[in-house]
């Protein structure tokens, strides 16, 4: 009689892959037909986790018959910036998108992947400036400790075909290995080394498949320690009152130097942020769940997916200072977005445009000054776009895309909002084909006062 052998439901987090159950039950198949089989019932943590079912049935003289496999993604809510695992302990997370960690480090905005992956081909680095979170002194801090999902970035190493590349079709792993020398330093001191063995990409990279963003990449679980001389110096620069780097490189004279990829917990393989444990010898003293709630993401203007936005429009070549908050756009018509041609891939037409070019503005309120200088911005265009902010060029992309893309804007166009009355302006110019346009801005804001 066959038995179908289940292993523990794998449980991957920050720590290890753990086995959360395994069993095995007998049954008698029926030829030529479907055999419902008992239910296999698994009690899973009480946290957000990333975890595989396996089965496997065996023949009663031990060869394998079947086997197969299901991910399972429990809990969607990104985990807490800020966690007090115990009085003594505090883990702080963000997005590897970031440049400026702040404190509290930002939420995660919902629904976008343009945060959750960064890297660099070759040699280069990558570095992170943590604001110390406030109450901490550090002469209490007896142990510092790094979680990371790493893997190397090969790039255009990995292409073998000459058809377009983009993120959405992404080298699987291949006979040939990708590896590149990787050195952490914390506060600018050397706290590991390690070789990463390649760009994975398969089945593995479960959150990328799911994400649909460079589909089947992932990395390797990395959780460099610091502690006794290498923490003292380590936290120099926090008693300097400055904020604590983190850098990560592969060095020029690397032997292996096939770039960085950092993952998020919403790509990769396993659910994990780049996260810094902090140990101390005192209590901490920080209510996390009154810190993490203090900032949020606000969209301001949506797109044309989340509410079709109503803009002033015009087919006319304008005035030179048509995006200036300043200009009178009364005259203009009134459309909602998107716009553009329905056969357009990805689009979602609300006003029709098939002229060569097109200038939409729109203004929105901001009821305080910018609590950061964070903030993304959602598009689509074909052809080439120009966008504005306050009268200033902010993006230009050339050519054409087919789907939404999300991008975090450069500080010194974050440093344009103001409090009251902003204008988001937008240029789209077509020369044949499809052709439409949309955009949205979504900040990060204050919860309260």
């Amino acid at each position: 009689m066959p038995s179908l052998q289940t292993a523990e439901l794998i449980h991957r987090h920050a720590f290890c892959e753990q086995a959360l159950n395994k069993g095995c039950f007998e049954f008698e198949p029926e030829h030529y037909n479907v055999t419902s089989l008992q239910p296999i019932e698994v009690a899973l943590p009480g946290e957000p986790m990333l975890a595989t079912l396996w089965c496997r049935v065996d023949a009663p003289d031990g060869r394998v018959l079947a086997r197969n496999y299901v991910n399972v993604q429990a809990g969607k809510q990104p985990p807490p910036r800020v966690e007090a695992v115990s009085t003594h302990t505090l883990l702080l997370r963000w997005d590897p998108g970031l440049k400026q960690v702040s404190w509290p480090p930002p939420p995660s905005p919902p629904n976008v992947t343009a945060l959750e992956k960064r890297w660099f081909e070759g040699d280069g680095e990558i570095t992170y400036r943590i604001t110390w979170p406030d109450g901490i002194e550090p002469g209490n801090v007896t142990i510092m400790a790094l979680w990371f999902e790493l893997a190397a970035r090969a790039g255009h190493e990995k292409y073998d075909w000459p058809g377009p590349k983009g993120n959405h079709n992404y080298p699987q792993t291949q006979e040939r290995k990708f590896p590149s020398d990787v050195e952490v330093l914390l506060g600018g001191q050397p706290i590991a080394q390690f070789t990463l063995p390649d760009d994975p990409a398969d089945a593995r990279g479960v959150l990328s498949h799911v994400h649909a963003f460079e589909p089947g990449s992932y990395g390797y679980l990395k959780r460099p320690a610091v502690v006794s001389d290498l923490l003292d110096s380590a936290l120099s620069q926090v008693r300097a009152g400055r904020p604590l780097e983190l850098t990560l490189r592969v060095p020029p004279d690397a032997e292996n130097r096939h770039g960085l990829a950092i993952f998020g917990d919403r790509l990769g393989r396993y659910p994990l942020d780049p996260t810094l444990l902090i140990h101390t010898r005192d209590p901490h003293g920080i209510d996390a769940d009154k810190v993490a709630a203090a900032l949020q993401w606000v969209t301001v203007v949506p797109t044309a997916p989340e509410g079709h936005h109503e803009w002033c429009y015009t087919t006319e070549q304008p005035p030179a200072e048509w995006a200036t908050p300043a200009f009178d756009d009364s005259a203009w018509q009134t459309g909602r977005a998107g716009f553009g041609r329905a056969d357009t891939p990805g689009a979602h037409v609300a006003t029709e445009w098939h002229s060569s070019d097109i200038w939409l503005r729109t203004s929105f309120e901001l009821a305080g000054e910018p609590v950061s200088n964070l903030a993304l911005l959602n598009f689509h265009h074909d052809e080439d776009m120009t966008v504005y902010l306050n009268g200033e060029r902010i993006l230009e992309r050339h050519g054409y895309v087919t789907r939404y893309q999300t991008e975090l804007l450069p500080t010194q166009a974050v440093r344009l909002l103001r409090k009251g009355t902003n204008v988001l302006a937008v240029h789209c110019h077509q020369t044949g084909g499809a052709q439409y346009i949309d955009l949205g801005l979504t900040v990060l804001a204050r919860t309260s006062p």
